[in-house]
């Protein structure tokens, strides 16, 4: 009874999870990851760390785009062979080992389907990251989507904070399409006004489709915080909740007004912090 109820902390004390393992050996030049499991609830909880040192910043701003294999085999509207990525993200979770030839996602997804097996028959798989680590949460998940070792007991789930934009409308197709065939679902969180989920910053790169990376799964918009009288007569906004579609132009437009706008506003905060 030491923590208030509702708060983070009241609930991680309660909690009947258990840290089993934690990849930190090349904690400077690879993504650490952590894995937990929960036997009552029967879940294995895979954690993506953020941005911190030289090579994750390395990684989160090298924008270019590759293209990748699209691993759905299946059709669905608008299929294509390839996929195009954040070249940094792919790079981070699929870049081949000289020595063994493996990647980091081949390293991952053997870790859990151990832990898995261990917490026993009906186990699920839940992913989450922070800001890099939710990029990376969106593409380990949504590899491991098409691999009926990981959705056998049910859909991946996916809740991330602050994720950047990780792909083309060639990865929005193929993962409302796994969404539908019950394999992954996600829920992505973010402030108002924090400019990590409109990164890259890349606002008038176009595509056939509109702008040249796509958001996936569900958006949750955390509103600002009203201050003094606005609260007292308006009270607190609530979270606004939308399914991220098939992008239009006009979504389009309207997304690369919103991106300006939060960047006059962050260029306005910065001044204020660096000037007395």
């Amino acid at each position: 009874d030491f923590f208030k109820e509702g708060t983070i902390s009241r609930v991680m004390a309660e909690s009947k999870a258990e840290l089993v393992w934690l990849q930190d050996w090349h904690s400077s030049k690879e993504c650490i990851y952590a894995i937990s499991i929960d036997r009552e609830n029967k879940t294995v909880m895979l954690a993506f760390r953020g941005a911190i040192t030289k090579a994750d910043w390395g990684h989160a701003w090298d924008w270019n785009t590759t293209r990748a294999i699209n691993p759905i085999a299946e059709h669905y509207p608008n299929r294509l062979s390839t996929i195009k990525m954040h070249q940094g993200f792919y790079r981070y979770i699929f870049r081949q080992r000289k020595d063994t030839r493996t990647t980091k996602y081949d390293e991952i997804a053997a870790r859990l389907e151990y832990y898995m097996d261990w917490v026993g028959e009906g186990c699920k798989l839940l992913v989450t990251g922070h800001s890099l680590g939710g990029a990376l949460s969106v593409l380990f998940s949504f590899y491991a989507s098409t691999e009926e070792r990981f959705t056998r007991c049910g859909p991946i789930e996916v809740v991330n904070f602050g994720c950047p934009l990780v792909a083309g409308y060639q990865l929005a197709d193929a993962f409302r399409h796994q969404e539908q065939a019950g394999k992954i679902r996600m829920a992505r969180v973010r402030c108002k006004r924090d400019g990590v989920p409109h990164g890259p910053p890349i606002l008038f790169r176009m595509s056939k489709r509109g702008a040249a990376f796509h958001h996936v799964g569900v958006d949750v918009e955390l509103p600002m915080i009203r201050k003094c009288c606005f609260r007292f007569f308006m009270g607190q906004p609530q979270p606004i909740i939308k399914y991220m579609k098939k992008e239009s132009f006009f979504f389009f437009l309207c997304s690369t007004i919103e991106r300006l706008l939060l960047l006059e506003h962050s260029c306005s905060t910065l001044v204020n912090w660096t000037i007395p």
